[in-house]
């Protein structure tokens, strides 16, 4: 689920029945950069705005960027 963070959105790992997604091959580079851009540090996971997670798509698996703070007071998107 999406929800609405102010100047961008942010995933939480909820049950749906699906969703849609643009799914992209990249290499380990490419995979650093997109980590830096959104915070993430890999050797200490859990510790910034994003954790990385690995999901089953019908692609096969892909990471995603999950918001890793509460959104009690959060919007929801559609």
């Amino acid at each position: 689920m999406l929800y609405d963070l102010g100047p961008y959105p942010g995933a939480k790992a909820e049950k749906l029945a699906g969703a849609v997604v643009e799914i992209y091959a990249i290499n380990a580079k490419q995979l650093a950069l997109l980590d830096q851009l959104e915070g993430y540090l890999p050797h200490a996971p859990g510790q910034e705005l994003y954790n990385r997670a690995i999901f089953n798509t019908q692609h096969g698996k892909a990471w995603c960027y999950i918001y890793n703070s509460e959104v009690d007071e959060k919007t929801q998107l559609d």
